[in-house]
């Protein structure tokens, strides 16, 4: 959900701005830069009564490629206080298949605690008996299936099948891209356990998410 806040541009979208910067590898200083202001976020967000359970962040392959990620994140956690269960990392199949030893940093990291999640999963070069070894909590559906919900039954079918596949593995599913109420409700009939995408809400700076978060539990 990083936006880059530009004098020139205006807001620009990560789509256009992080292909740039893994090329050009400012993606390792921006990426550590972006656990540490979310983790910092979170504390503070519970320090006012703002009980947010969980924040996902995204890893770069040139992270794990460029530096000790492992040594990384227990770091933010030790310099912010954040307990580790309430971090999400989010990898995708590409990162965990083409990078060498990716399985004992998966393990290491999921010994300190946080929880560990494949993005876009379904999209790559899936390998289930890879899949079963593991250490990961979440695998999120890719917005490339959800929209083809009521239009499209070989997405509705890959759907039913990430879901199915999950909960044998007792994995938690998180659905992307979600934008109306006939692919929540197709999700919630398959027994999905979290919905992202904008039919609840846009991205927003931290002080509004904050301000609509109070108001909901206030409205419950």
């Amino acid at each position: 959900l990083l936006r880059w806040n530009s004098a020139e541009l205006g807001s620009v979208a990560p789509v256009r701005f992080i292909p740039l910067a893994e090329e050009t590898g400012i993606i390792v200083p921006l990426g550590e830069w972006i656990l540490r202001s979310v983790c910092h976020q979170m504390v503070a967000w519970r320090n006012t009564g703002l009980a947010v359970p969980k924040v996902s962040v995204n890893l770069s392959v040139k992270q794990i490629e460029r530096i000790d990620i492992v040594a990384l994140v227990r770091s933010v956690l030790a310099e912010t206080g954040l307990e580790p269960a309430a971090l999400e990392l989010e990898i995708t199949e590409s990162v965990i298949m083409n990078i060498e030893d990716s399985l004992t940093i998966l393990d290491n990291l999921h010994r300190i605690g946080v929880h560990l999640a494949i993005d876009d999963f379904g999209t790559g070069y899936s390998s289930l008996s890879y899949l079963k070894k593991l250490p990961v909590n979440t695998l999120k559906i890719d917005r490339a299936f959800v929209i083809g919900i009521g239009s499209n039954t070989g997405d509705e079918a890959i759907i039913r099948t990430i879901v199915s596949l999950a909960r044998s593995l007792q994995l938690t599913t998180v659905a992307e891209g979600v934008d109306s109420l006939q692919q929540l409700e197709f999700l919630k009939t398959l027994g999905c356990d979290e919905i992202q995408g904008y039919y609840f809400s846009t991205p927003l700076p931290a002080d509004e998410f904050a301000n609509n978060w109070h108001r909901q539990i206030q409205s419950a």
